[in-house]
């Protein structure tokens, strides 16, 4: 007989409806979150991997299935900021007005750079 509770995903769905392809990816995500909070919470040489499984409420394997490493956690992190931060200074740089000077331009482009730190800090 099957149980009764059965761990449901957002949006309604049993988690054991989701493909393992799908709930690897959901997997990573949630350790890469808790990672990123709690390196930049206590630093980066602070936090283990056991710390970062109990930061996403999974077993203390979970990271090592996903992840060779705290380094390979750091390298994507910066990886994902990287293209974010780009993404949004090519956007800024996009909207400038060309016919302000250079130093205008400038000032868009840290806003976005500050801005898209914020918003990270803030995640």
């Amino acid at each position: 007989m099957k149980s009764a509770s059965v761990s449901r995903k957002r949006g309604g769905k049993p988690a054991s409806s989701l493909g393992p392809a799908r709930r690897g990816k959901a997997t990573r995500v949630k350790i890469l979150r808790a990672a990123r909070k709690l390196f930049v919470r206590c630093g980066f040489r602070n936090v283990s991997l056991a710390d970062v499984a109990r930061g996403a409420r999974l077993s203390a394997g979970a990271p090592y299935q996903h992840f060779t490493g705290k380094e390979q956690m750091l390298e994507e992190l910066s990886e994902d900021l990287g293209q974010l931060i780009a993404g949004r200074i090519k956007k800024a740089s996009e909207s400038r007005d060309p016919t302000l000077p250079p130093e205008a331009g400038l000032a868009v482009l840290f806003q976005a750079l500050r801005e898209s730190l914020d918003q990270e800090a803030e995640l």
